[in-house]
């Protein structure tokens, strides 16, 4: 038993090398679909999924977050008797009882600007008057966009005596994904930026100009929306066009939601280390409720998210370390299709009609095998999205499903008809692979050539020669060698290194408080990946061992079923000699092009 458990290492590299170019394939395609938003559905909706699931799981953090502060029905209809716009003078005096908290700033997510109505002439100047004086603890939505010239006019000139005072304006835009609100463009006009850094705005020097007029002022009937609340205008330039995802998860744990009549009795400590949001969510302000993972909310509190989202950001993992994490997951996988594949194409060609009827088992296993991978990987997306971390697993279901359904089935046929485990070539061909990867990684890291560029060409063409070329030379030279015995007391030392690696780096992370683990099968899954990780590292460090075994010529073989000798292959026509040749080339054309454009996204 021991001894079987310590070829494990060498069974896994052994593995890994047959299985390297189909894995390297795989991760090239996630990485170039990536990049040219192929995927972006698959990754907005796991992002989607695993934001819920890690709201539902979060712990429970030091609460010092945004506070959300808002006008419900009640306070709009006994404070502001449901008039529209609301009344300046009762404005001015919520703004003061708020202020009289002494929070870091105050966000105000209702258009202030004036109204054409003289009767609210004396209360407009009030607050103006209260705006001016407390311009340095708020930050004022700007107006909402307008068609005609006098009130453009009007609401600009207000805008300008606002920012003479030292105010402060911010865009409301949000913008919707899979019709609610899970990602956002980051601008450093936007309000949960403006919040947290409020030398950051340019609005009000944008609006000294006619083209900043015409951005944050003037409704056009192809808007979006023709209110703040809308999608927003592109971003300036020289800012990022990615959307960052919205973590509603820490939001959940850390923004305090309270109406303002509860203001006095909310509890609520460290005032001047917060931020408040305060906005409506009342009447026809409830329009401005937008759908998100963890629920409707109104647009108010999605920007209190964003802004906890700029201190506690989720992102994808690092193009490089993506792709790494791509391999390890295609070859996860391809550990269960070898297994469950290979026994069913023995089981499903055995002469025993009882062991024919055990391939349909073999086929409910591995749909249970995937479904139960499946859902422990979107439960580790769920707490790596808790610390920060985005992963996909809805791409990771889609490519395993291609894998396991379709390619896997036809490889493990292929494997057991041509007996090909008993060929070590694909030694020689994972050197060659690593070999003309490390050269193209050389090239791309020098010359920078671009992916569609015409100098990529002779590369690929290159590569592909060289890949041939390095595959005959180093299988020639391979082809003695067999895997390293291993023997008991070896074998030991090589489980007790592995065990030790795999649950010795989760127990690191859960003591770090890197990552919290939901429950006991996440955990489990993660370490069981760590060993892996760790017995596929040992197993490609082993020498090979000695160069005494022969290889056993074609002619010798036999099918596993003991019948006749392995036949011989017939002399092809020339049309058939010819079009292999040409799709012999077109394939390693194509694998050599997937991989040279993903190592240029990745590099570039």
């Amino acid at each position: 038993m021991l001894c079987a458990l310590g070829r494990l290492p060498t069974g896994l590299a052994h593995q890994f090398r047959e299985d390297s170019r189909s894995t390297l394939f795989s991760a090239a395609l996630a990485v170039i679909a990536v990049h040219f938003g192929a995927l972006s559905l698959l990754i907005k909706l796991s992002l989607m999924i695993v934001a819920n699931l890690a709201s539902q799981g979060m712990p429970t953090l030091n609460g010092g977050g945004p506070v959300v502060l808002l006008m419900d029905e009640t306070h709009w209809q006994e404070r502001y008797f449901e008039h529209s716009p609301l009344d300046r003078c009762t404005m001015a005096e919520d703004l003061a009882a708020i202020l009289a908290h002494a929070p870091r700033t105050v966000a105000v997510d209702f258009d202030l600007s004036p109204s054409l109505r003289p009767a609210d002439a004396a209360c407009q100047a009030a607050l103006d008057t209260f705006l001016d004086r407390n311009a340095a603890s708020l930050v004022l939505l700007s107006p909402i966009k307008v068609g005609t010239q006098r009130m453009i006019e009007q609401k600009r000139d207000w805008m300008l005596a606002r920012c003479k005072a030292g105010g402060v304006f911010a865009d409301g835009g949000l913008e919707l994904s899979l019709g609610m609100v899970i990602d956002s463009l980051p601008s450093h006009d936007r309000m949960a930026e403006v919040v947290r850094q409020r030398a950051g705005s340019t609005i009000c020097a944008s609006i000294a100009s006619t083209v900043g007029v015409a951005r944050w002022l003037v409704r056009r009937d192809d808007d979006p929306a023709n209110d703040a609340h809308g999608t927003a205008g592109s971003t300036d330039a020289g800012e990022t066009s990615e959307p960052v995802a919205i973590n509603f998860a820490h939001f959940q744990n850390l923004v305090h939601k309270v109406g303002i009549g509860q203001l006095n009795s909310s509890g609520i400590a460290d005032w001047p280390q917060r931020d408040v949001f305060f906005g409506g969510d009342y009447g026809s302000a409830k329009e401005d409720r937008f759908g998100t993972p963890i629920g409707p909310l109104p647009g108010i509190a999605v920007h209190a998210a964003r802004r906890v989202s700029l201190d506690h950001p989720v992102a994808e993992l690092q193009p490089v370390a993506g792709f790494a994490a791509d391999i390890m997951i295609a070859f996860v996988f391809s550990l269960g299709i070898a297994v469950f594949w290979s026994s069913y194409a023995t089981f499903r060609i055995s002469p025993s009609p009882a062991e024919r009827q055990l391939a349909s088992v073999m086929v409910v296993g591995f749909v249970c095998f995937y479904a139960v991978l499946v859902l422990l990987f979107f439960q580790l997306g769920t707490d790596l999205f808790a610390v920060g971390i985005l992963i996909a697993p809805l791409v990771i279901a889609i490519s395993m499903l291609v894998d396991g359904f379709i390619t896997g089935p036809i490889a493990a046929i292929l494997k057991l008809v041509r007996h090909e485990a008993e060929d070590p070539a694909d030694h020689g061909e994972f050197k060659a692979l690593l070999a003309v990867v490390v050269v193209l990684a050389l090239i791309l890291a020098v010359a920078h050539v671009q992916p569609l560029s015409l100098a990529s060409v002779p590369i690929v063409i290159g590569a592909a020669l060289l890949d041939r070329a390095a595959v005959k030379v180093l299988a020639i030279r391979g082809a003695s060698r067999r895997l390293t015995a291993v023997t008991p007391w070896r074998g030991g030392v090589q489980l007790t290194m592995i065990v030790t690696a795999g649950f010795g780096i989760t127990w690191w992370l859960l003591r770090t408080g890197a990552v919290a683990f939901s429950n006991i099968y996440t955990q489990g899954f993660f370490a069981t990946l760590a060993c892996i990780v760790a017995a596929l590292t040992v197993g490609m460090v082993l020498p090979l061992g000695s160069h005494d075994a022969p290889v056993m010529p074609a002619s010798e073989r036999r099918l596993p079923l003991g019948g006749s000798d392995v036949p011989t292959a017939t002399t092809p026509g020339p049309f058939i000699g010819i079009s292999a040749v040409i799709v012999a080339i077109l394939k390693k054309l194509i694998f050599w092009g997937a991989v040279f454009a993903a190592l240029a996204f990745l590099s570039h």
